[in-house]
């Protein structure tokens, strides 16, 4: 089942940057920004199989997070994020804080206010004391897609949908796996 989801969030954001490569514009006949671009976002992520000494499942929770982003090029970005996602193990829940270093990519499409942006993510993932386990800490690795819709030159609404996947991570008692773990959120950003 997994399996079969990962390859479906690769496919759509495949589709997206092969639809964005033949209908890029020029930021809609204006300049490109050269500031940076800052938003919050929240949302939901998916249950995720937790993998330790034996396998559990955690529940869907929410997601709540702020990102910032600072030009390279007139398309490229590199930003940071800080999420907090509610995870539920068996019957505890704790806050994760995941703290990212994020790379984007720009795609203006043509004709539109619509703007593409697949992402690229690597971070620092904290969870406090859950269920058996103590506070664990990981390597977090996303791959989502972005989606800009321009509401005027300040501001637009801001889109997400990806896969998170920590492989590496635990304490000094277990060695803990998660993921993946899929995620939907919606929210503003500001230039």
């Amino acid at each position: 089942m997994h399996r079969r989801l990962v390859f479906i969030t690769l496919a759509i954001i495949g589709g997206y940057l092969l639809a964005a490569r033949s209908a890029r514009a020029d930021y809609f006949g204006a300049p490109p920004p050269t500031r940076g671009i800052v938003g919050v976002k929240a949302g939901f992520v998916t249950g995720a199989n937790f993998k330790a000494a034996r396998q559990m499942k955690t529940d869907p929770g929410g997601s709540i997070g702020a990102f910032a982003d600072f030009p390279v090029t007139s398309r490229v970005y590199i930003g940071v994020s800080v999420d907090f996602h509610n995870i539920v193990l068996v019957t505890d829940q704790q806050m994760m804080i995941d703290i990212g270093l994020t790379f984007k990519h720009h795609f203006p499409l043509k004709s539109s206010k619509m703007i593409l942006v697949p992402v690229m993510s690597a971070g620092y993932a904290y969870l406090s004391e859950v269920n058996i386990f103590e506070a664990t800490e990981f390597l977090n690795l996303k791959l989502f897609f972005e989606t800009h819709f321009q509401i005027n030159k300040k501001r637009s609404w801001v889109g997400d949908i990806g896969i998170s996947y920590m492989p590496t991570g635990g304490n000094g008692t277990y060695n803990i796996e998660i993921g993946p773990t899929y995620f939907l959120r919606w929210g503003l950003a500001f230039r």
